[in-house]
Formats: structure tokens, C-alpha cells, sequence
């Protein structure tokens, strides 16, 4: 035995974690209750599922999947933030500012989203009615 090899320690890649909020939770559960009768000997876990799910999708996003994220979570202070920042880059290499287009470009040209909870109960709707 040569004691003088250093042994490999196995690593384990720890995985992604997501947080549901209780509404797209509740949906995920019923999908699950879905399968179970039909997949009978076959334990699918949420992980699974939502797994299974995203590598069926796309791996880019559509114009109309953006433009729905986009206005949904859309924040005016992030919005601001981000005007901000730019002006400061602007700024630190000399360049002019033009504050109106900056801030139609970042902030105005959108609508202030609603609360995830009206944006949340506006999703379950619309999966209900299908």
C-alpha cells in the first residue's frame, strides 16, 4: 500500500434550491395528484416535475414569455436604481446625461407592476379557465 497518494475526496454538487409561493405550490401539488393514479410504481417528487417540465421548455425564452415577465415583476425602484447607475457610468467617462431619456428609457416607458399577489392570483386564474 502506498500511503503517499493523496486520496480524492468525492464532491457532491448541492442542488439548485426554488421557493413557490403557496399559490404556484398549490398547483405544482396538483399536478402531482394528476400523475399518481396513472403512474402506478413510480414516485415522482416536485423536483421531478418541475425538472421534467424545463427541459421540455425552450432553452430561450419568447418575446411574449419576456414581455409577460417583464411587466409582471416590473419594479420602479429597481427601475430608478438602474438609471441611476447608469448615470453615474456616464458620468465617471465624461459623458453628457440626458436625464429624460434615461429615465423614459428605464422607468417611464413601463407600468408599475402589481403586487406578486394579484400578479400570482391573475396567473392561477388564467390556468383555471383552460
Amino acid at each position: 500500500m502506498n500511503d503517499s497518494i493523496p486520496q480524492k475526496r468525492k464532491r457532491y454538487s448541492t442542488p439548485e434550491r426554488v421557493s413557490l409561493v403557496k399559490a404556484t405550490a398549490s398547483i405544482l401539488d396538483g399536478w402531482l395528484n394528476q400523475l399518481s393514479p396513472r403512474l402506478q410504481g413510480v414516485k415522482v417528487t416536485r423536483s421531478d416535475l418541475v425538472n421534467w417540465l424545463l427541459k421540455r421548455h425552450p432553452s430561450m425564452l419568447t418575446e411574449k414569455e419576456l414581455a409577460s415577465l417583464e411587466q409582471e415583476l416590473f419594479d420602479p425602484v429597481k427601475a430608478l436604481e438602474a438609471a441611476v447607475a447608469e448615470a453615474k457610468k456616464k458620468v465617471t467617462l465624461g459623458e453628457d446625461i440626458d436625464l429624460a431619456a434615461l429615465l423614459n428609457d428605464k422607468v417611464l416607458r413601463k407600468k408599475a407592476r402589481p403586487s406578486r399577489n394579484n400578479a400570482t392570483k391573475a396567473v392561477i386564474k388564467s390556468q383555471n379557465k383552460r
